[in-house]
């Protein structure tokens, strides 16, 4: 039978026909006094972060320069989409264009995401006053298709799902939003005779299609806790499937008390399951010891959530060994690491002292900031922190302060891990500060990586380094997610961080890093272990999330390196030679597909 590898095999001698130079890239998207779109005369100020989508379409809001352009204090806000080609301008404070609010207009962007689809989630604040906006009716979630808007939902509107005659008080931000548009919030309902202070909590869910209440305080009886009603509701996350996760309190039932009122549930179009309820069921992994505490979950698309808990104190579990980490497949549960019982990867005889919230990818690693105990294992205060993916089963350490091992600069050190974000793959972009060295100073001690679960990658950029003729004097980029659990993203699956820098004039730009994209294993170079490595080559994710055209680029970008960042285009080999090539490939993973079905 023709195997992947013998395929592998084949095409990676077939590569010597043809040497191509491709390199990763750094694209500009929006740079202080660029022309603003949308705005004439106009030109952008200091630029914010910005959310990604899958594609490489990314959402920003930018400040305009007053007195250009008739542009003032009252106006000078707005949110700009790029589509991968250009900018366009979405909305504008001032400037009307509410939907379905004559006369209304937007004051304050809070926070926004972006779907697949190209499809924009706002979070904002209306100026009180033109179109009859009051305080009590001024903040709301809005969702933009195709440039049209359409209310979610809003303040004082009267529009509250499932609840006749109320109105929100308030809607939390940021929301929720699935990468193919789903959207899920919290809202916090106005207090009337109708509606008590122990009901006017609740979750809702809402796609351009259906828009249904998830759960409420006081009203909704949660499955596996017959008789109890929800007390509080906090944490939803929404993955690509519709399963919605969130944390609940729960109050009344005649065996519901302190020690078994929190815990987890998942809502999914099949119905609603219980995750695990602290008191309820015992902690994985920790022989009879029952969960005191479960924080923020994180979940996948490949239905698994993850999560730091603390453990009840009893004769086994005492103030050095009570906090851990968790991964649930459906409703089993595995230990990933523990506080103060060793099994620290790859630092024998040391300990954990402090375990971070996870972040979890689609490939189920979950990715943990933690702190070691100084003493055992040889640490000390100057390398008691790092970085360690997990998946219940094998664990790496990814980054460590103190300890050397920075891509892309020889002898220096990490000091702290800042924002951190995770793509599907299991690859973590990183923001963090450097000890100083001889080749390290404080004007150069900042910057961001991206890194494999061993610790292998490639440096997006450092503060000291030019940029568009000017001097990065700091860097951030949207963290605290897994890609697929909701949050708004700016590290997509293909590699793309958006980034936002400030220069040292006081300039400020928006930029997109497109790593090799056949650089499936993220070690700065396209290789034979790109197709071969057991979790991030192409074999390994063939008809996942990688197929014959990831192959093609693979082909196309053998024996290249990153080297130097550089916003050139890369060099594509002659057509006739590609598509010969192109074709060989094609056949030989067609012939692989027909041995393959005439085998089973």
């Amino acid at each position: 039978m023709l195997t992947h590898r013998i395929v592998i095999a084949i095409l990676i001698l077939s590569l010597a026909i043809f040497d191509q130079q491709a390199h990763a890239s750094i694209t500009k998207i929006a740079l202080s006094n660029d022309d603003a779109p949308g705005v004439t005369g106009g030109k952008f100020g200091v630029i914010s972060d910005a959310v990604l989508n899958e594609f490489g379409q990314l959402v920003f809001s930018s400040q305009l320069k007053t007195g250009l352009g008739g542009v003032d204090p009252n106006d000078d806000d707005g949110v700009w989409v790029f589509d991968g080609a250009t900018n366009s301008l979405l909305v504008r404070e001032g400037s009307g264009g509410v939907p379905g609010l004559a006369g209304a207009s937007f004051e304050t962007f809070h926070d926004f995401a972006i779907d697949k689809h190209g499809g924009v989630l706002l979070s904002s604040s209306l100026k009180v006053g033109p179109g009859g906006i009051t305080s009590d009716s001024d903040q709301g979630l809005w969702k933009y298709s195709g440039g049209v808007g359409s209310e979610i939902a809003r303040t004082g509107s009267g529009n509250v799902v499932d609840v006749p005659g109320a109105s929100f008080q308030g809607v939390s931000f940021p929301a929720t939003m699935s990468t193919t548009g789903q959207v899920v919030y919290l809202g916090f309902i106005d207090v009337t005779s109708e509606v008590p202070s122990t009901e006017n909590q609740g979750i809702w869910s809402w796609t351009e299609t259906e828009h249904i209440l998830i759960a409420r305080e006081g009203v909704t009886s949660p499955t596996g806790a017959p008789g109890a009603a929800i007390d509080s509701l906090a944490d939803a996350r929404v993955n690509d499937d519709e399963e919605i996760i969130y944390r609940a309190l729960l109050v009344n039932g005649g065996s519901i008390s302190p020690l078994n009122n929190l815990g987890t549930w998942k809502s999914s179009p099949g119905g609603e399951t219980q995750i695990l309820r602290i008191g309820v069921d015992q902690a994985p992994g920790v022989g009879s010891s029952d969960f005191e505490f479960i924080g923020d979950p994180g979940i996948n698309n490949a239905d698994q959530i993850a999560f730091r808990g603390d453990l009840i104190h009893d004769s086994d579990v005492d103030s050095t060994n009570d906090i851990g980490i968790w991964i649930y497949t459906g409703t089993t549960g595995t230990l990933a690491a523990r506080t103060g019982v060793g099994g620290v990867p790859e630092i024998p005889g040391a300990n954990f002292i402090e375990l971070n919230t996870p972040l979890l990818s689609d490939s189920g690693k979950a990715l943990v900031e933690a702190q070691l105990a100084t003493g055992p294992g040889g640490v000390t205060a100057n390398d008691d922190r790092g970085l360690w993916m997990f998946d219940g089963v094998e664990s790496s350490l990814v980054a460590r302060t103190g300890s050397g091992g920075v891509p892309g600069l020889a002898g220096a050190s990490f000091l702290e891990f800042e924002t951190l974000a995770m793509n599907g793959a299991g690859l973590a972009a990183v923001k963090a500060t450097l000890q100083m060295s001889e080749v390290v100073t404080s004007g150069n001690d900042e910057g961001l990586w991206l890194l494999d679960s061993e610790g292998n990658g490639v440096l997006v950029a450092r503060e000291g380094e030019q940029m568009e003729g000017l001097t990065i004097a700091g860097l951030s980029f949207f963290g605290d997610g897994g890609n697929n659990d909701g949050h708004p993203i700016s590290f997509n699956d293909r590699n793309e961080l958006a980034f936002q820098v400030d220069f040292t004039n006081g300039d400020s730009g928006l930029f997109l890093f497109s790593s090799l994209s056949a650089d499936f294993d993220l070690d700065g170079d396209v290789d034979s272990d790109d197709l071969t490595d057991p979790t991030l080559g192409w074999e390994a994710r063939y008809g996942v999330d990688l197929d014959g055209s990831d192959f093609l680029a693979w082909q196309q970008q053998y024996g290249n390196g990153l080297g130097a960042v550089s916003s050139s285009a890369a060099v594509v080999p002659e057509p006739t030679t590609s598509l010969l090539l192109g074709a060989s490939i094609l056949s030989s993973i067609q012939l692989l597909r027909l041995r393959g079905n005439l085998s089973a």
